[in-house]
């Protein structure tokens, strides 16, 4: 007969493939290997021959079915032996094989989510929630107790010396995000109820009559006219209803959607559903000011759209606010317009909200001060660069969710590194942010390819890097070192250096080694029939630049910070409308806010340490609309600061995309010259 025999002991599992005698006792011995005749123990003159030919072809389809690769036996550890033994009890009752222990082996337990009963009931302003785990007629386990022995990324417990309980993935998380909304008392407050809710809403809860009632509020959906959602995509409509029923129940949200995703055609729907609520602000970056007024005109024409700049009596604009109303103002314009914004707005909405990261600066303050009864947060990349902004973020759209900053901090401080953390942290903000990824529901978009278009310093400017860096280091390793700022001066010298040794020595009239990478990466592009983007976020390096482009006679759009905003439409409208085929932004007044799929080619000049910044910049052409193939070029000097930042984006990548999406290894980072 033949078996799949198991070992699992310390944090291994052991398999191998056996046979055992139908009668006549004996050692179970491989399958299809050992003797071809065994010795009858009962009849001593009895033999009992085996079909081992009959025994290896039966031995190659429980191996294929298993996905066992090479020769027993197999070792595995960590999540290829807990999918294993997930995945063997239908696999043996399939091929018609046992299941053996091996006698010294520790002995384990399987646990769907079926098995676990709940039991929640109102007491004041806190929940109480009490259950059990059912193994069988005679073992049941206390929730408590299973929360307690359950440890960081793993799925299985230690019941004792002998016995392990293995739990299913959605246990597992499942039991990791109660564990994340329960106090030591197994006791969840009322602000953490919505998250309650949604993670068990596929289960079987008994629930006295305040958790029914709850519970049955939270799952009515709002009313959305379908007109309004008409001339979405069906993502964008899925999002317009999470976002109006999460208005209903009085919660705040954050849409994360990919950029290029169409943020704010929702947002604006959104609007539009809530119009006859009262007047909404929305508060945007002062790039993206003309940008909303153009999209509200086209998408949401029955608002009345008021707009508040440094040219206007902005009292006067909001004396006689009513339903209809949105008024659009800026980050910049927030802190001093506090006194005039403190009413009550149906709608707040936040723009680029990552402009927020940061809950110590004024706009900060002032935004987290408004009153507002839907408040909504619009951002492809709401983590940047460490998880405190994210508590900046809930503490706009759903104040008092976290409780304060330094509890925030010493909950979940340590999700960047921890897999149980960050489970228990996306435990709690899942029910309140949406993201969606061009690549799982923009199927048409053509295909993005980026290049890091490696450049050789000569050797004038190897020198004088070398020695700026050395220099660098010196003074940090001194006394007098000046601190973090002094550290990164000296790193914008060095990437300063990389762009252009001319921008930080005036008689430089050597070669410039990105300069020229970047001049021939053009032309050819220019030659090819391609129109270009072309980043950086050094401003001079873009009008060495432009001297360069002149003098060979190629036609360009240019902006930066210092353009009024109407050059900047001027600018961006002749790109849109002509045939020109080169257009320079500098990164941080043109890398949000602006649709130009009329182009197909982006070169960053200079990486920048944040990977979502310059996405956010590429993604200007890569976004809906966009027809051609996208290939970004990243310019990177050999041997130098920029090869460094350029390995810190993977890391930054993963602290986002660690809690917004399934992946959890998310580490800090370290600033090196």
């Amino acid at each position: 007969e033949a078996c799949v025999q198991l070992d699992w002991r310390g944090e291994q599992l052991s398999v191998t493939l056996v046979s055992l005698p139908e009668e006549g006792g004996g050692l179970p011995l491989p399958l299809g290997g050992g003797p071809a005749c065994l010795k009858d123990w009962r009849e001593p003159h009895h033999y009992w021959r085996r079909d081992l030919e009959a025994e290896k072809k039966q031995a190659g389809r429980i191996k294929r079915a298993l996905q066992l690769k090479g020769a027993a036996p197999w070792q595995l550890k960590g999540e290829p032996a807990l999918a294993l033994l997930q995945a063997l009890p239908e696999a043996v009752q399939t091929l018609g094989v046992r299941l053996r222990w091996h006698a010294q082996s520790q002995r384990l337990q399987m646990a769907d989510d079926g098995a676990l009963d709940l039991r929640i009931s109102r007491q004041q302003e806190w929940f109480a929630v009490e259950g059990e785990l059912r193994l069988d007629q005679r073992q049941v386990l206390d929730l408590r107790l299973l929360l307690r022995k359950l440890q960081p990324g793993q799925r299985y417990i230690e019941l004792d010396d002998q016995q392990r309980l293995l739990l299913s993935e959605r246990l597992s998380l499942r039991l990791t995000a109660l564990g994340a909304l329960m106090d030591e008392t197994q006791q969840v407050s009322t602000q953490l109820a919505y998250p309650l809710v949604r993670l068990l809403e596929q289960s079987q809860v008994a629930g006295d009559a305040g958790w029914q009632q709850l519970a049955g509020e939270w799952q009515q959906t709002a009313s959305v006219d379908p007109e309004l959602l008409a001339p979405l995509r069906d993502y964008q409509k899925q999002g317009v209803q999470w976002l109006a029923n999460l208005a209903l129940h009085g919660f705040g949200a954050c849409l994360a959607d990919d950029m290029g995703l169409g943020k704010t055609i929702q947002a604006l729907t959104l609007l539009r559903l809530r119009r006859f609520e009262g007047p909404a602000l929305v508060v945007v970056p002062k790039s993206l000011l003309a940008n909303w007024q153009e999209e509200a005109a086209r998408f949401a024409p029955e608002l009345n759209v008021c707009v508040l700049n440094e040219q206007q009596d902005r009292g006067a604009s909001l004396e006689a606010l009513g339903a209809g109303d949105l008024v659009l103002t800026t980050y910049g314009l927030l802190p001093g317009e506090t006194p005039l914004l403190a009413r009550e707005w149906a709608t707040l909405v936040a723009d680029e909200a990552q402009q927020i990261k940061n809950a110590n600066t004024a706009r900060a303050r002032a935004l987290f001060d408004l009153k507002g009864q839907c408040r909504l947060a619009l951002s492809g990349t709401p983590v940047e660069n460490h998880l405190g902004e994210l508590w900046s973020l809930f503490n706009f759209i759903n104040p008092g969710l976290f409780g304060h900053q330094s509890h925030f901090s010493q909950r979940f401080g340590k999700a960047g590194k921890d897999p149980e953390h960050l489970a228990q942290l996306k435990a709690v903000i899942s029910p309140f942010v949406l993201r969606r990824l061009k690549s799982e529901v923009l199927s048409e978009l053509p295909e993005k390819t980026e290049v890091n278009h490696h450049v050789t310093l000569s050797e004038p400017e190897r020198a004088l890097y070398e020695a700026s860096r050395q220099e660098a280091v010196a003074r940090m390793q001194s006394a007098e070192g000046g601190g973090m700022m002094a550290m990164l001066s000296s790193l914008t010298r060095l990437r300063r250096i990389c762009c252009s040794p001319a921008l930080v020595v005036k008689e430089w009239e050597q070669e410039q080694s990105k300069l020229d990478a970047g001049m021939e990466l053009i032309t050819d592009a220019i030659e090819n029939g391609h129109r270009i983007l072309v980043f950086s976020q050094f401003v001079d390096l873009l009008t060495l630049l432009r001297a360069r482009l002149e003098a060979a006679g190629h036609d360009y759009c240019y902006l930066d910070g210092s353009l009024t905003a109407a050059r900047r439409n001027q600018a961006v409208k002749r790109f849109k409308n002509e045939p020109v085929p080169l257009f320079l932004i500098s990164l941080k007044a043109g890398g949000t806010g602006l649709n130009l799929t009329e182009a197909d080619t982006v070169i960053h000049l200079d990486p920048w340490w944040n990977p979502a910044v310059e996405d956010q910049a590429s993604d200007r052409v890569h976004r809906m609309g966009q027809t051609e193939p996208v290939t970004v070029y990243r310019l990177v000097c050999e041997q130098t600061v920029e090869e460094k930042i350029v390995a810190l984006h993977q890391e930054k990548r993963a602290l986002a995309e660690g809690l917004l999406s399934e992946q959890g290894n998310v580490v800090g980072l370290d600033a090196q010259l």
